[in-house]
């Protein structure tokens, strides 16, 4: 395979060809997890996905069939609630293992970190739920020092060790609930079982990926990687990209066909942009992001024509309105601008807004 028949392909798996109005649930289902650490670009992956509004998409979070925590890396994700046990099983040693330098270095060793679990669990649990504000005053109550990042390490360890989980948000604040009164119990694989899964999910909606990417997505390491894979046996197909060995899923499905470009205004954290590593750069073979302004970051939102990296985004909410800026970092055509203002109307329908689209590089020649 070459890099661009790679970049069509992930497009394809990961569901962005074209939104098909399927249950957010199974969308994340598809995709393994979804990185969430900003809740509402989140949600906009699931409906960019899926064609549905934001409260269709937000509804399975406030039931509790989605669950926002950590899971894979330090990082928040969405995560069926259904598959949260068995991916902590084999993640949340990873994890801890990378945390364990912060946690040294904010005094927080095993004993400290054990009274402040227990003392999360019971606060949660005599609660209900807690938002993260009640939740620091409970433990400075308790006399549990939060100086520094105290509290969100404390709070990430109580999640890792299958202690706490997303409530049910209040407004526009995260609360937790007791594992245990979330995560089903119907659902439990042997570690073997859960590699294959994990492998399974990532490579079959990531792929064409590296053995390099889905260390970096599940912080697994590379003979659990390679356990998994063989253990997936039929289920994967082997390519290869410049010499790298790839895995994607053993019925691919159809590249989006050329023609009519089609646009794409991702959030900075979606998975085709944060799902990879060693082969992320398939999404900007033209290399404009490395000749960005130093100030421009892919903190900013992502524009892709045709699943190549053409700029980036911003939305301003008004009353009933929404605001898109685009900033093009090439001449975009006549074709592109209308395949962009179609991915417009289409955020602006998720939102219930009436969306108009701006180009902020006026100084930008618009190629024929």
């Amino acid at each position: 395979m070459d890099a661009e028949q790679v970049s069509r392909a992930r497009i394809a798996h990961l569901g962005l060809a074209a939104g098909s109005s399927q249950d957010p649930v199974a969308v994340v289902r598809a995709l393994g997890a979804v990185q969430a650490q900003d809740y509402g670009p989140a949600l906009w992956s699931l409906g960019d996905r899926t064609g549905l509004p934001l409260a269709a998409v937000e509804a399975p979070v406030l039931a509790g069939t989605l669950i926002r925590t950590h899971v894979l890396r330090p990082t928040w994700h969405l995560v069926p609630a259904e598959d949260l046990r068995w991916m902590l099983s084999l993640t949340a040693p990873r994890v801890q293992a990378f945390n364990a330098p912060y946690y040294r270095a904010n005094r927080l060793d095993a004993a400290a970190l054990e009274h402040a679990r227990l003392t999360v669990r019971d606060l949660v649990g005599q609660a209900g739920q807690l938002t993260r504000p009640r939740l620091r005053a409970g433990l400075v109550a308790a006399g549990i020092d939060l100086a520094d990042i105290r509290l969100a390490l404390i709070l990430m360890h109580a999640e890792l060790t299958a202690t706490i989980c997303s409530g049910v948000p209040e407004g526009k604040q995260q609360s937790y609930a007791l594992f245990e009164d979330r995560i089903p119990v119907d659902r439990e694989l042997t570690r073997d079982q859960a590699l294959a899964e994990l492998a399974v999910r990532y490579f079959t909606s990531h792929g064409p990926a590296s053995v390099p990417d889905l260390r970096w997505w599940a912080s697994l390491t590379r003979p659990d990687i390679l356990r998994g894979i063989e253990l997936a046996g039929d289920r994967l197909r082997q390519d290869e990209l410049a010499g790298i060995p790839l895995w994607g899923p053993a019925d691919p499905a159809p590249s989006p066909p050329d023609g009519a470009p089609r646009g794409h205004l991702l959030q900075a954290y979606d998975e085709y942009v944060v799902g990879y590593s060693r082969t992320k750069y398939v999404l900007d073979l033209a290399g404009l992001a490395a000749r960005r302004p130093p100030e421009v970051t892919l903190r900013n939102h992502v524009m892709l024509l045709d699943g190549q990296l053409c700029g980036h985004w911003r939305r301003t909410l008004r009353r009933g309105t929404v605001l898109i800026e685009v900033t093009p970092e090439r001449p975009l055509g006549i074709a592109e601008l209308a395949a962009l203002e179609a991915e417009a109307v289409r955020h602006g329908e998720f939102l219930g807004l009436d969306a108009t689209l701006s180009t902020l590089d006026t100084a930008l020649r618009t190629a024929p």
